[in-house]
């Protein structure tokens, strides 16, 4: 994980084979982010989870295959409210999913915007 600080914000960087996920919640824990937001995204994740609330539960789904960052957005913290990303990428035939993300590995790699808030 590699990220960059540029006043309030930051980019966080992922190389191939890095979970998004992990990495969001370690740059929150090291730049003390109690309140941040994810703004955006570029590049593309393979073994995807993500998942649509039915009732009281996640229904959840993987996708093994690469998908590219459509939309990432959603709160950010390094206390109990933790993450809660929610995401949409197309695959190779252009479909799109979406949902709440549950986690992502970099593929081949990440770019991931956030806003601390002060």
């Amino acid at each position: 994980m590699q990220y960059s600080k540029h006043g309030n914000n930051f980019v966080l960087k992922l190389e191939m084979g890095e979970s998004m996920i992990d990495s969001l919640k370690n740059l929150c824990k090291k730049e003390n982010i109690a309140s941040g937001f994810v703004n955006s995204g570029i590049g593309a994740f393979s073994q995807t989870e993500i998942g649509y609330l039915k009732g009281n539960e996640h229904v959840k789904m993987i996708f093994e295959k690469r998908m590219e960052i459509n939309s990432i957005s959603g709160p950010v913290s390094n206390g109990p409210a933790g993450v809660h990303i929610h995401f949409s990428g197309s695959d190779e035939e252009y479909h799109v999913h979406g949902g709440h993300l549950f986690s992502a590995t970099a593929n081949p790699m990440a770019e991931i915007f956030i806003t601390k808030f002060q």
